[in-house]
């Protein structure tokens, strides 16, 4: 049965397949049409709609990780959980970042952990869920795998600063569908993290989008680099648990943003 749920970033990145995801579940939506500063606006959305469940996806200025950005944006939160709260809304689903465990010193981490330590003291069932490398259709362009797409289709060979770094890459479908399974099967104010649980090297995204373009000397204008940067996987257990397991493989991830990207299938040597 469908409940309602009030959701803020419903427009962006996740929000957006997120969205169609809940819909297709057959839960009632509203989302935040204006900015978390417009304080009695959205105050008034949520008064008006009387949400049984919340999403926070919002998260103004990235890629912008700045102290002053940081700070905005726990306010934003803490006013929004604060409200939440008054409204009698008991839960609320908010998003951190793998930057909490790979660069936990950093501001942008800190003000994630802060937006996290009050929801878990506000809020009666506060679900926070750590987002890994997450990739797909809508993705910032200057991200490395929509770049590699981009320098590919114009036969420009891409700069890679740091082949060995390492990332989790998780599809953007897969996290929408784990976020749907922890709105609506959580244990109570718990802590999950999104990831395929793997660690992929950007050499090796680098040689798959080669692969798809049917590029051979790619390899040669980055294979002096050798600045590398280790980071750890998504411990993704606890979504196992429940009955997740992420779908989408790097290589077909890569595929799917190629035909995003290319209305045309890209045509390989094999095919």
């Amino acid at each position: 049965m469908g409940v309602k749920i009030f959701i803020t970033g419903g427009t962006g990145f996740i929000g957006t397949p997120l969205v169609k995801k809940l819909q297709e579940r057959g839960h009632f939506l509203k989302l935040l049409s204006c900015d978390l500063a417009e304080t009695e606006k959205w105050k008034k959305e949520i008064e008006e709609f009387k949400p049984d469940a919340a999403v926070h996806l919002a998260w103004e200025g990235l890629p912008d990780y700045g102290v002053e950005m940081s700070k905005k944006n726990i306010k934003y939160s803490l006013d929004l959980f604060n409200f939440l709260k008054e409204m009698g809304c008991k839960t609320v689903l908010s998003v951190g970042s793998a930057f909490e465990k790979t660069n936990p010193e950093d501001i942008f981490p800190v003000a994630k952990k802060i937006v996290n330590f009050w929801g878990k003291a506000v809020i009666e069932n506060f679900i926070w869920a750590r987002i890994f490398y997450v990739y797909g259709p809508g993705q910032r362009e200057t991200s490395l795998i929509p770049y590699l797409i981009r320098c590919a289709k114009k036969g420009e060979n891409p700069e890679i600063n740091n082949p060995l770094a390492q990332q989790d890459y998780i599809y953007i479908d897969d996290v929408a569908e784990a976020l749907a399974l922890l709105l609506e099967k959580s244990e109570k104010s718990k802590e999950y993290e999104i990831g395929w649980g793997k660690l992929i090297p950007n050499q090796e995204i680098v040689n798959i989008v080669a692969k798809e373009f049917s590029i051979k000397d790619w390899q040669k204008n980055i294979e002096k680099l050798e600045k590398s940067e280790f980071v750890r996987p998504a411990e993704n257990s606890g979504l196992k648990a429940m009955g997740w397991e992420p779908k989408i493989s790097i290589e077909e991830g890569i595929q799917k943003m190629i035909n995003h990207y290319s209305p045309s299938p890209v045509l390989r040597d094999e095919d």
